[in-house]
């Protein structure tokens, strides 16, 4: 399975909600690793520490062959860390290290591991986590598609992968793809806001461990869920952390509940300083809050003393944060006008 989506949208999080109960899920977190050399041999020691751990028949004959063939040397021996997992997650990483194995060896190893997991459990199901071309040093589609193809011949009964690239999504979509022949499944998780999206209220309500949510509606509304959504630009994580900040700065000011709309955006901008646009970029929104514009409008480049082509790269830099959106005219003119996240900030410039 395929899930694709922007960084923090949920994509781990919604795969651990989902499988965490299945006794043999198991996560490899692959941010830990310096670099795409290490990725097998990582794989590797983690499944084979993996069948050690569930007691596997013939998991002690591996682990010796394992420690026949491993290579350790200077400066290859990375103490894997990664942050905490589920608790009904298994954890099969902490405090180990990451040896270079021969490539003659690993596949084996790999192999040999799946298939006694599968022989003791049944079904294994394998997530690898942070595995994006982009992030990990050294990687790119090609090796990484390779790496889960080999994976996928081990079959495994479900072998997952988030990506947050937004380019697998369109060539999951070619049916000619190495994407489309490797996963049966694509799922695209849309930011916070969209259509299709997770409800905003809901995971405030999970996460903050609110059961009533009536009772989590009077502290923070479903007015000003919608403005933080707006703010977090549809990002699950930052959405979360604005909520908190709101919520611990006004448990400490003595807030009255529901915690009023401009308290609450204060805040957040309090914390996050780079929300703000500049002057110049107030006044261009203030702008075209009266008139929507586009940059070849005389008016707007009489107003700020610009040329045309100034006025397009500041339109563009506004439209690439968020404040302003554009809607195309006739004969292709391009008109913009400010977002409903500038909108909200407009009020604190």
């Amino acid at each position: 399975m395929l899930l694709t989506g922007a960084a923090g949208v949920g994509k781990t999080s919604l795969i651990c909600r989902a499988y965490s109960k299945v006794k043999k899920f198991i996560r490899l977190d692959l941010s830990i690793l310096p670099n795409i050399s290490l990725i097998f041999s990582f794989i590797a020691r983690a499944l084979v520490n993996m069948a050690l751990d569930f007691k596997c028949p013939g998991a002690k004959n591996l682990k010796n062959e394992y420690d026949k063939i491993i290579h350790i040397t200077e400066g290859r021996q990375i103490k894997a860390g990664g942050g905490p997992l589920p608790a009904s997650v298994e954890s099969i990483y902490s405090k180990m290290y990451i040896p270079f194995i021969p490539q003659d060896h690993v596949h084996t190893i790999i192999a040999r591991a799946i298939k006694l997991l599968h022989e003791n459990f049944g079904r294994i199901l394998l997530l690898l986590d942070e595995a994006n071309p982009n992030l990990l040093p050294g990687a790119t589609r090609g090796n990484m598609l390779g790496i889960i193809r080999f994976l996928k011949m081990q079959k495994p009964s479900l072998l997952l992968w988030p990506v947050r690239d937004d380019r697998f999504k369109k060539l999951w979509e070619d049916p000619n793809s190495m994407e489309r022949q490797l996963f049966l499944w694509h799922t695209d998780i849309p930011p916070l806001g969209v259509p299709g999206s997770p409800g905003a209220s809901d995971i405030l309500y999970k996460r903050l461990e609110k059961a009533d949510s009536k009772k989590g509606a009077k502290i923070i509304p479903e007015d000003l869920t919608k403005k933080v959504v707006l703010l977090a630009d549809g990002n699950i994580r930052e959405y979360i952390r604005f909520c908190r900040e709101i919520l611990k700065t006004g448990v400490k000011n003595v807030v009255p509940l529901p915690i009023p709309s401009d308290f609450a955006i204060s805040t957040i901008l309090s914390y996050h300083k780079e929300l703000i646009p500049s002057k110049e970029e107030c006044d261009i929104l203030k702008y075209l809050d009266r008139s929507p514009s586009s940059s070849s409008d005389p008016e707007i480049q009489t107003a700020f003393d610009l040329k045309e082509t100034q006025i397009r790269e500041r339109l563009k830099t506004l439209e690439q944060k968020h404040l302003a959106i554009v809607n195309m005219e006739k004969f292709g003119k391009l008109t913009y006008r400010p977002s409903e996240k500038a909108l909200i900030l407009l009020k604190f410039c």
